[in-house]
Order: structure tokens, then C-alpha cells, then sequence
């Protein structure tokens, strides 16, 4: 059986999972019978790490996107995960990425015509020690990549 070990956990304004950043195979003992729950118990033990992390993080973050919402103009709101998850709402504002104006007129149309006037978009990073964190974020509208950077080492400086 392979996976990875993490945790997840939601905050006011987002759902978050912390996670090693590497699958791995766990192979089931010879004797599976004597060893009936072997990697489930494997990856309940990996996992507790990333699950204590995770209790002391999660009401910083808060913190840190009241602070960021208002300090980088960010357009994210109370996290909803009701809200479909939607690609095309990141201009690319810098030179790591081209901007695509089809997958932007794409994601300005679902947002437009979302149920909740809302929508999702998830991030993913790694910090110094290749964890990786994956972050859904609810916005009501297109959001620059200057601003997901300023956030991204805000966030990092959390979990590092």
C-alpha cells in the first residue's frame, strides 16, 4: 500500500493539508495475520507529527490572513467549502509563469456564475524541509501571483 503522511485541519479562511511531500510503499509483513492493521498503524504513527504541527498552526493562520487580507489586498473570504474549486483565477503577474487569458476568461466565467458568488483555488508549496502544504482558499475574485507569493512566505515562515 503506498501514501503520504500528513494531516489536514481548516481555519477560518482556509482548509489546509501538511503533508511529508513524499509517497512511500509500505509492505504488509509475511505473517499479515498476526499483523492485521500493520499499515494502517504505520501511517497513524507518521501521521501524528503533522497532526501536532497542525493544532499550533492553525489559529496563526488566522491570525496571519486578517493580517494579510488587509496588508496585500487579498480578495479571499471565510473559507467555503461548499464552493467549487475553480483554475484560471491566478493572473500571472510575474515572470515565473505566462499568463493563459483562455483559462482566465474560463475561470472568470465559473465565478461569475457560481452558486455562491465564490469560488476555491488550491496552492501548493514546499517549505525548506520539502513538506509540502496545500492550501484551498476561498476568493470572490482573480487574485495576482505578487500577492500569492507575499502570502506564501508568510505562510512558510509558519511551518519552517
Amino acid at each position: 500500500m503506498s501514501g503520504e503522511a500528513g494531516a489536514g485541519g481548516t481555519s477560518k479562511y482556509c482548509h489546509v493539508y501538511y503533508s511529508s511531500g513524499m509517497m512511500v510503499n509500505v509492505a504488509s509483513p509475511p505473517n499479515i495475520k498476526d499483523h492485521a492493521n500493520y499499515v494502517s498503524d504505520y501511517f497513524q504513527k507518521a501521521n501524528i507529527p503533522f497532526e501536532e504541527k497542525l493544532r499550533t498552526v492553525i489559529p496563526e493562520l488566522d491570525i496571519l490572513f486578517e493580517r494579510c487580507i488587509v496588508d496585500f489586498n487579498l480578495p479571499i473570504i471565510l473559507f467555503n467549502s461548499k464552493s467549487q474549486y475553480v483554475e484560471g483565477l491566478i493572473i500571472e503577474d510575474t515572470p515565473e509563469i505566462s499568463r493563459d487569458r483562455y483559462l482566465e476568461k474560463q475561470g472568470k466565467n465559473r465565478l461569475v456564475n457560481s452558486r455562491y458568488k465564490c469560488v476555491n483555488i488550491q496552492l501548493v508549496f514546499s517549505t525548506q524541509s520539502f513538506k509540502k502544504i496545500t492550501l484551498t482558499l476561498t476568493v470572490n475574485e482573480f487574485i495576482n501571483r505578487s500577492q500569492i507569493n507575499k502570502l506564501k512566505n508568510e505562510i512558510l515562515s509558519l511551518f519552517d
